[in-house]
């Protein structure tokens, strides 16, 4: 029979199998191995799945114990190796102040005729302050743009917006 508790080290011993012994610095080779490992590991997984006729009215899905229980131990892997990692959280809050001041930069702008170039080109003028309940249209327009946003064009924008960097005239900013 199949004994949870009993079971988590050969589970981490199968996920660890996959896993590089070094620390991961982004090299060829440490990138190719996690491209094998990934292959093989949704492969696995994948395989692990059965379906099952439930009473000829529907479907029932079933994964083997011990798949669900090697994927419980790599989501924890994940979780205290990448997701609670000081240098991701650092990033996404930065990644939110950049987005907290673009949203509001856009907000502030939205509205305005004399700052309308501050504005995309192709949200210029979609803004109409005599209708009716304009300060949610507004915020949804403010949150269209910064939504359509690639991660490098907020940061551009942002670095151009708060004064560090001036980038130039040429430089292509979104439409």
């Amino acid at each position: 029979t199949f004994n949870v508790q009993r079971d988590i080290p050969g589970a981490f011993v199968d996920v660890a199998t996959f896993l590089p012994l070094e620390r991961f610095t982004g090299i060829r080779n440490q990138i190719q191995h996690l491209d094998r490992a990934s292959s093989s590991l949704i492969s696995i997984f994948t395989d692990a799945f059965e379906c099952h006729a439930e009473n000829g009215a529907g479907h029932l899905v079933w994964i083997r114990d011990d798949r669900q229980l090697q994927v419980d131990v790599l989501k924890q892997l994940t979780w205290y190796y990448v997701i609670l990692r000081p240098g991701l959280a650092t990033q996404q809050a930065g990644q939110e102040k950049i987005i907290e001041l673009l949203f509001t930069h856009f907000l502030g702008v939205i509205g305005d005729k004399k700052k309308d170039p501050l504005l995309p080109p192709g949200f210029r003028g979609l803004f109409h302050p005599d209708g009716p309940s304009n300060q949610p249209h507004r915020a949804r327009l403010a949150a269209d743009i910064v939504s359509g946003l690639t991660e490098q064009e907020a940061v551009m924008l942002f670095r151009r917006l708060t004064g560090h960097s001036s980038g130039s005239l040429l430089d292509w900013l979104p439409t």
